[in-house]
C-alpha cells in the first residue's frame, strides 16, 4: 500500500462491508502500490519485513473482510504473484498480522524495463513486458500472465472460494 491514507482505509472498510451485505463472493482491490512489496522498491529483501503503520491499518481491515480474494497493483515494474498470509506478514505484540490470506498480483511495467522480483517475496515472477488477464466464473478465479507479443499463457494462478 503505497501512501494509502487512514481515510482511504476507512472507506475500503465501509465499501467491503456493503459488498458483503449484497452477497458478493469476491472483492478485488486495485491500487497503485502493492501491500507486500516484491522488487527493488523494498528496503528489506527477506520474506518478512517491517511494515508501515498505514499498511498495518489496512491489513487489520482486510482481516475482517473474507470477501477480499485478491489485490491488483502496478508500481513495481514487474509481473508477479504472491500469496500473502501470516508467513509473510506475521503477528507481533501489537499487531495480529494477516489472519485472512489473500492473493496479490503486480501486473505492469509502466513502460520501463521490467525488474526481477526478489525470490523471497513472490511465488511467481515474469520479469518481461506483458499483461495479466482475470477470469471469474462464480467462486473460481484464474489470473493468467502473458508475455507481450504472445498469445501463449506464461503462467496461470487459480483459486476458488466457498460462499
Amino acid at each position: 500500500a503505497h501512501r494509502i491514507t487512514s481515510d482511504q482505509v476507512r472507506w475500503i472498510d465501509a465499501d467491503l462491508g456493503a459488498a458483503a451485505a449484497r452477497g458478493l463472493v469476491h472483492a478485488f482491490l486495485y491500487f497503485h502500490g502493492p501491500i507486500y512489496c516484491v522488487d527493488g522498491h523494498c528496503s528489506c529483501p527477506g520474506r518478512v519485513c517491517p511494515i508501515r503503520p498505514h499498511v498495518r491499518e489496512l491489513i487489520s481491515i482486510l482481516n475482517h473482510h473474507p470477501i477480499v480474494s485478491a489485490t491488483f497493483h502496478g508500481h513495481e515494474h514487474t509481473h508477479a504473484y504472491t500469496y500473502v498470509d501470516e508467513t509473510r506478514i506475521p503477528p507481533n505484540a501489537s499487531f495480529a498480522g494477516v489472519t485472512h490470506p489473500f492473493h496479490q498480483f503486480v501486473a505492469g511495467s509502466a513502460g520501463v524495463r521490467t525488474k526481477v522480483c526478489n525470490p523471497h517475496r513472490c511465488d511467481f515472477n515474469m520479469a518481461k513486458s506483458g499483461f495479466a488477464a482475470v477470469e471469474v466464473n462464480g467462486p473460481r478465479v484464474a489470473v493468467t500472465f502473458y508475455q507481450l507479443g504472445s498469445m501463449d499463457p506464461v503462467h496461470t494462478i487459480r483459486f476458488a472460494k466457498e460462499r
